[in-house]
């Protein structure tokens, strides 16, 4: 198993942390199949465990938002105003495809709108393999959310 976990705190602009949880990355089994001629070796004995990634902004949404809205006139608090309805109504097509994206689109928004923390989590029930992963982008990926189990949660 590999488990890399990452933080970052901007003082001030947004804390972060990211985990990302993969397993089958045995390097023994991984070498010897390469040195047998599979140079796919670590895609077809990975798998994906789990994700997380949390943004728990302070002013950091503030910010992009006036950068923003030096290119795009206004102010910086109209666009963040705005933006959140904008989001909602991008989420309402890719619902027909999965309806997990509404509430992803409704967390994003509200995120965008009130700040707070903003948490993207993977937890499938079992580990995902590579080879599956892959497979399920190309074939059905509108069902990839299910598959890993996604989920996007705000937090005032």
């Amino acid at each position: 198993d590999a488990a890399f976990k990452t933080s970052a705190d901007t003082k001030g602009l947004a804390d972060f942390l990211m985990t990302l949880d993969l397993s089958g990355f045995d390097l023994a089994k991984i070498n010897a199949a390469m040195a047998a001629g599979d140079k796919d070796a670590a895609i077809k004995l990975g798998a994906f465990k789990g994700f997380r990634l949390t943004i728990a902004d302070e002013k950091l949404l503030d910010a992009v938002f006036d950068i923003a809205a030096i290119d795009m006139g206004g102010t910086g608090a109209e666009l963040r105003r705005s933006t959140p309805e904008l989001i909602r109504l991008s989420g309402a097509p890719a619902a027909a495809a999965n309806p997990r994206m509404a509430d992803y689109a409704e967390a994003v928004a509200d995120f965008v709108a009130e700040g707070g923390a903003l948490e993207i989590a993977a937890r499938p029930a079992a580990p995902v393999k590579f080879e599956a992963f892959a497979a399920t982008g190309q074939t059905a990926p509108q069902s990839l959310p299910d598959l890993i189990n996604l989920s996007v949660t705000h937090r005032k």
